[in-house]
């Protein structure tokens, strides 16, 4: 057995003379097991005790990192307690193969130990995220799922190129050389896929400018588009139609049509027309007055909106009155309530002045020759029905 030097060590975390390591490299050995072992042991209870006074504590934010962190440091203490013991073994022997080959080894395992502890990061951190949002739903929270999930992806997309490039680093790969070779395969696979790329354009787009979100109600009239988002994916928009059906739109079309949000509108217009007798035109002056009245003592009414109720037309059976105004409630359910009871009450106001609401009618007039026609006809008819039994 040849003396080993400090240089047949690739990583030496203490300084000990060649001669007495050497002789004692199995009590060196145990020694690094009872340090890993100590230090592993350490971990746990000090993850064990920040975990539970995180769990007592308001944010959940501590406890997300504990919980991602906690495993690859337990597993990256034993991994190089390993490293170091296999170290020491092989550096006793004329072994230089096997020396490469755990240098090799050691690399990979740092770039898998870095990745899996940045995913889990990420996965914790996300979850998060879409507890708070489902916990803040009522509050109608402007976190959106689909942007939480967007950017975790990318956060693991750009954790995944960052390891991998460390790593080709570390066993020396010449990534000018592989750059060069993928900016060409990547120009060439761009012209063959460049409707998908469109597409990937085009969501990325919706998640900056964010035109709707997951749960808005959306319209246009150039794709013949209207119903509830339900998901926004790199490939296609999910719709929920407003007859349940299911409709899927690439998302590089949404660059490039008008699309309506009637989900971020502000109020909603309630428009609706009612028609009087012609025999009631004196009336309508003073129920006019009223019903405008009635709609500024609405609290959900906006007065600073166009609010009138104005005599609009005359039809040939009506004397129709237009109302308008605008009401605070957005949701289709709440508007139509409004406006029922508004309705109901411009229908009281008009009984209230003696008026009634039109229906359609028609008036014949006759002259006089047909008239005694009419009323002679009438007689004869009558003369002709036969006398009733007794």
């Amino acid at each position: 057995m040849r003396i080993m030097t400090r240089s047949d060590l690739s990583f030496s975390p203490l300084d000990i003379p060649p001669a007495f390591l050497d002789k004692y490299w199995p009590f060196y050995a145990l020694l690094i097991a009872i340090v890993t072992a100590a230090i592993y042991f350490s971990l746990h209870l000090i993850f064990k005790k920040s975990l539970s006074t995180a769990e007592q504590g308001p944010s959940g934010w501590k406890q997300a990192c504990i919980h991602s962190l906690h495993l690859p440091f337990k597993m990256s203490i034993l991994l190089l307690g390993l490293y170091y013991f296999f170290q020491l073994v092989l550096g006793q022997w004329e072994q230089p193969q096997l020396r490469g080959m755990l240098a090799k080894v050691g690399h990979f395992v740092k770039f898998l130990l870095s990745l899996w502890t940045l995913f889990r990061l990420i996965k914790h951190v996300e979850n998060r995220y879409m507890d708070q949002i489902r916990t803040d739903r009522p509050k109608k929270t402007r976190k959106d799922p689909s942007m939480i999930r967007t950017i975790a992806h990318f956060s693991r997309l750009f954790a995944l190129l960052i390891c991998v490039i460390l790593y080709l680093q570390s066993i020396q790969i010449n990534l000018s050389a592989l750059l060069a070779v993928g900016g060409a395969g990547g120009l060439i696979a761009g012209f063959a896929a460049k409707d998908l790329l469109a597409n990937f354009l085009g969501a990325l787009m919706l998640y900056i400018d964010r035109p709707f979100s997951v749960g808005d109600l959306i319209r246009s009239s150039e794709r013949n588009i209207e119903g509830f988002v339900e998901s926004i994916g790199w490939r296609i928009t999910k719709i929920r139609t407003l007859t349940k059906t299911a409709l899927f739109v690439p998302s590089g079309i949404f660059s490039t049509i008008v699309v309506e949000n009637r989900s971020k509108r502000s109020h909603r217009r309630i428009k609706a027309e009612l028609g009087v007798r012609y025999q009631d035109a004196s009336k309508l002056q003073k129920i006019l007055t009223e019903v405008e009245a009635m709609l500024k003592t609405i609290p959900t009414v906006d007065s600073k909106q166009p609010l009138f109720a104005r005599f609009n037309e005359c039809r040939p059976s009506s004397l129709n009155l237009l109302i308008q105004c605008f009401t605070k409630k957005t949701s289709f359910e709440e508007c139509a309530q409004e406006q029922q009871d508004i309705l109901l009450k411009v229908i009281q106001i008009i009984k209230q002045h003696g008026a009634q609401c039109a229906y359609p009618t028609t008036t014949l007039h006759l002259s006089d020759k047909e008239e005694v026609d009419l009323i002679a006809s009438k007689k004869g008819s009558r003369s002709k029905d036969p006398p009733k039994e007794g």
